[in-house]
């Protein structure tokens, strides 16, 4: 499991290959994090739907309370699905060896790994215009943007240190 990350529902190398036993075991713990990540939305949509109706309403709950409802409800059927698509690839040897040709892809691997580079960029330098323009208009809205830029370059620098030592 040390040689792979988890990204857009699928496996990406970052060391190298593993055997289709390994791959096979890789989608069992996917399953369990899947599995375990739809009961922790699920929890936090009915802790989110208690929140919202035991706080004073400020005029603004039920816009809230709908976009809350949203997200957890888009990442809880997703989570689902995958769960589906793992259980349907590990029952058919023919899907699990696409889905392990697919996941090793160099091509797809380096188109992710390029679009991940970019994105990164120009989110950290779209943070950094939007805190400057943040700052004369609002208050609020510059230390928001702010803390946001920071925890991101944050992670960023972790997350490249990590891999340096690894590779």
């Amino acid at each position: 499991m040390e040689n792979s990350l988890f990204h857009k529902g699928m496996v990406i190398v970052v060391d190298k290959k593993p055997s289709l036993e390994q791959f096979q075991d890789q989608l069992k713990i996917q399953l369990i994090l899947s599995l375990v990540g739809a009961l922790l939305i699920l929890f936090l949509f009915f802790l989110l739907f208690w929140l919202n109706y035991s706080i004073r309403d400020h005029g603004y709950r039920s816009f809230f309370s709908g976009f809350q409802a949203g997200i957890c409800g888009t990442f809880f059927v997703a989570s689902i699905s995958y769960v589906i698509k793992i259980l349907r690839v590990r029952k058919n040897e023919q899907k699990l060896k696409k889905m392990y040709i697919e996941a090793y892809d160099e091509r797809k691997r380096e188109i992710s790994l390029r679009a991940s580079s970019l994105s990164s960029f120009l989110t950290i330098y779209l943070l950094m215009v939007g805190v400057m323009v943040a700052g004369f208009w609002d208050q609020k809205v510059f230390f928001t943007l702010l803390a946001v830029l920071l925890v991101y370059a944050v992670i960023l620098l972790i997350s490249e240190l990590v891999y340096s030592k690894k590779l």
